[in-house]
């Protein structure tokens, strides 16, 4: 009996940590920043990302194809480590899946 009890527990618990789960911070946001700071972000990616270049739209890419691409571009648009992260976050949320 002991061995059937601990062996639907494992499964529920496996089962469990499989599952996807919103991180939404305190302040309702995902990707761990708030509201305010994927406001700051969206701002950014129209003012710094469309200086040079036309922007391509958020769902062009999927949230990993989005990663390298604001890691490669962000020294050039001088971005601070931070203000990376936001941007990362607001492609990343806006992105196609």
């Amino acid at each position: 009996m002991k061995k059937y009890l601990y062996t639907a527990v494992f499964a529920l618990t496996l089962v469990y940590s499989c599952t996807s789960r919103n991180t939404a911070n305190s302040e309702g946001s995902s990707y761990g920043i708030t509201k305010g700071q994927m406001a700051t972000a969206k701002t950014l990616y129209d003012a710094r990302c469309g200086k040079c270049h036309d922007l391509p739209a958020t769902t062009d890419h999927t949230a990993s194809e989005w990663k390298p691409i604001i890691e490669r571009m962000a020294p050039k648009a001088k971005l601070s480590a931070e203000e990376g992260t936001w941007l990362l976050a607001y492609v990343s949320a806006n992105a196609k899946n």
